[in-house]
């Protein structure tokens, strides 16, 4: 793929700043507070939810309305889609991936001990952002579809491209990848090898496929399967995840 760079201006220098730069960096300090208030009962993984929903899709319209008020073309931002030969590889190799993770998180959330302690020790971190409850759940599917979207189009589909007027598009991508990594060192730093190699397969599905759209697919469904199969562990493990 061809990323197609721009000239950034003033506007994408400060979105740049805001979500790649100060908003990871706000998460990073304020997660210990978050954590206490978490296991003190002040705060709720609903209202964490909640709130992360909204500034995620603020930044995206942000992104939205910066990009085509200047009169850039969505194929630029990764909006396009032409079925070629790269689409359809990288759609056998997304649906290739769902399914690996379906068969790998029904067998750690599964009766094998050893397979249980493997998935705890994955969780670790990051274990009282996930959903306890059914309802929590529910709302976690929320958020995947949040994050899946929203990320895709500012980690991949703008930041790909913003970089890329400075350097060639693989390099881009890399560089894209490692600050995805950094912006969610929150979830501990342990956790962002994991990410960033996460963030580098979405990133190769797009350069591949020319689109967001299948990486959005894939992030939404990597979120959405965690969730779901970490609700199922937690409710096998000791009860608490039945409301």
């Amino acid at each position: 793929m061809n990323i197609q760079s721009y000239a950034p201006g003033w506007l994408d220098h400060s979105l740049f700043m805001l979500f790649a730069v100060l908003w990871p960096a706000y998460g990073f300090y304020s997660y210990r507070r978050y954590w206490a208030l978490l296991v003190s009962g002040q705060l709720t993984r609903l209202s964490i939810y909640r709130t992360t929903m909204v500034i995620q899709w603020t930044f995206f319209f942000l992104c939205i309305a910066m990009w085509f008020g200047q009169g850039r073309e969505p194929e630029a931002l990764g909006l396009g889609m032409k079925v070629d030969t790269g689409m359809i590889i990288a759609a056998i190799v997304t649906a290739v991936a769902i399914a690996l993770m379906i068969v790998q998180f029904r067998a750690l959330a599964g009766d094998d001990p050893g397979k249980r302690e493997q998935l705890a020790a994955q969780l670790d971190g990051v274990e009282p952002l996930l959903p306890h409850t059914l309802r929590e759940r529910r709302a976690f599917f929320g958020l995947s579809l949040t994050a899946g979207v929203v990320e895709e189009l500012l980690w991949r589909g703008f930041l790909i491209g913003y970089l890329a007027y400075w350097m060639p598009a693989w390099l881009a991508a890399i560089v894209a990848t490692v600050l995805f990594g950094l912006g969610h060192a929150y979830q501990g730093l342990s956790g962002v090898p994991r990410v960033m190699l996460v963030g580098g397969f979405l990133a190769a599905l797009y350069l591949l496929s020319g689109s967001l759209w299948l990486p959005m697919i894939l992030h939404v469904a990597i979120d959405a399967i965690q969730g779901y199969y970490v609700h199922q562990y937690l409710r096998r493990n000791d009860g608490r995840a039945v409301a």
